[in-house]
């Protein structure tokens, strides 16, 4: 059975690729950042939707992990806001290769400290079934993001 953590690591890798092959792209080849920014956007906002709504309101429910979830939804706030800003700029600019480094970085500590601390917490609250039934609803949940 795979478990919420593995499907969170699983995206964290998938986004971390698209990250880095738009990091690579020259600025001359703005139609190519349009296509993998698009991609990195619907990627990053149903992966942060649908953890917020399983794995982090899960956290929520229990005293000791309730500032972590609170932490992240900021952090997951904070990504939207850059997405949005990413989204109005021109890709050929140096500007847009800024932010969206800044972005880069932004979401590579969200993933470092959720993996390397977050996710021991989380092991210390839920058991493997618990977990397990998370990782479903988190499937679920980003199912039905994907048809909206």
């Amino acid at each position: 059975m795979t478990d919420i953590y593995q499907k969170l690591v699983q995206d964290h890798r998938e986004t971390a690729k698209i990250l880095s092959e738009l990091d690579n792209i020259a600025e001359s080849d703005p139609v190519r950042r349009d296509d993998l920014f698009a991609k990195l956007k619907q990627e990053l906002l149903m992966h942060a939707r649908a953890e917020d709504a399983t794995f982090y309101n899960a956290l929520r429910q229990h005293r000791e992990s309730e500032g972590d979830a609170q932490h992240a939804k900021h952090e997951h706030d904070e990504v939207e806001n850059m997405l949005r800003e990413l989204s109005h700029l021109d890709r050929s600019t140096p500007e847009w290769a800024a932010k969206f480094r800044e972005l880069k970085q932004n979401v590579e500590a969200h993933v470092d400290e959720e993996e390397s601390q977050i996710f021991s917490e989380a092991q210390d609250i839920f058991d493997a079934q618990q977990a397990g039934e998370i990782g479903r609803s988190f499937d679920q949940q980003k199912a039905q993001l994907a048809r909206q």
